[in-house]
């Protein structure tokens, strides 16, 4: 099943898959559900934000809401996954503890050993058979938080780059702004760029741009053209196309939606 760009009905879901080599989510996408990702097996790169990071076995991503990720593929993997929201949280914990509870999504990603690894995947199952098993859930999280957190390499160009159309997407006006940037020509920054990340630089900004742009719909009563322009769209005409092309709805009835 592909992702949509963006859902928001996951309460609680345990999900456990296989994918062959080469196998590529096909689009990058956020939720506003929290999300535990569990390598049991073989190999892959994770696209999130601002880090193209490697998933191997034992690995496991903390995916806060709102954050957008991809599963860029690798090798043949297994994963699980275990989506909740923190209202789910809520149902069960006092809000100080959830907050507790919450804070390994400080992190993107710890490594575990395998015993520990099968200790949080057994109480994954038992989610899987229980969703309410708020015993599981806490000792999954209280586990997790006392993690250290894996070391990312964000020494190489790409995650620069990354960092760099996280921090000014609502400013860059060209590619020639990025590519100045980092002395480096067009032609080799969207080689570079598409064959890192399996999308090119246009799509990626677009998807940054929409998905801040949601944010101020849901959130905020700014007319549409000032989220227009905050979030680096130079007209409404192609703010209107670019958001419906990905939402697959117009930014008023995203809103008008969202509201109810």
């Amino acid at each position: 099943m592909e992702k949509e760009y963006y859902t928001n009905n996951k309460q609680f879901e345990v999900e456990r898959r296989s994918h062959g080599p080469g196998w590529k989510m096909p689009i990058m996408h956020y939720h506003s559900s929290y999300e535990i990702l569990m390598f049991e097996t073989g190999s892959c790169n994770i696209l999130m934000d601002e880090n193209v990071i490697p998933a191997e076995r034992y690995d496991i991503f903390l995916i806060a809401p709102n954050v957008l990720h991809k599963n860029n593929g690798g090798s043949s993997h297994t994963r699980t996954v275990l989506y909740f929201e923190k209202k789910h949280i809520e149902n069960f914990f006092t809000p100080a503890a959830s907050e507790e509870l919450l804070s390994c999504f400080a992190h993107k990603k710890v490594s575990v050993s395998k015993k520990d690894f099968e200790y949080i995947l057994a109480h994954a199952m038992k989610l899987l058979k229980e969703p309410n098993d708020f015993i599981s859930l806490g000792c999954i999280l209280k586990f997790l938080s006392d993690c250290r957190p894996a070391a990312l390499t964000e020494h190489r160009l790409i995650d620069s780059i990354l960092h760099y159309l996280n921090d000014n997407y609502a400013n860059i006006d060209s590619l020639s702004d990025i590519a100045e940037q980092f002395y480096i020509s067009k032609e080799h920054l969207c080689r570079m760029f598409k064959k890192e990340t399996d999308m090119t630089i246009t799509e990626y900004l677009s998807m940054l741009r929409v998905r801040n742009a949601c944010e101020l719909l849901r959130t905020t009563n700014e007319h549409v053209l000032e989220i227009c322009i905050s979030c680096g769209f130079r007209s409404t005409a192609y703010f209107n196309r670019v958001f419906k092309k990905i939402m697959k709805t117009s930014p008023t009835e995203f809103r008008k939606a969202e509201r109810l």
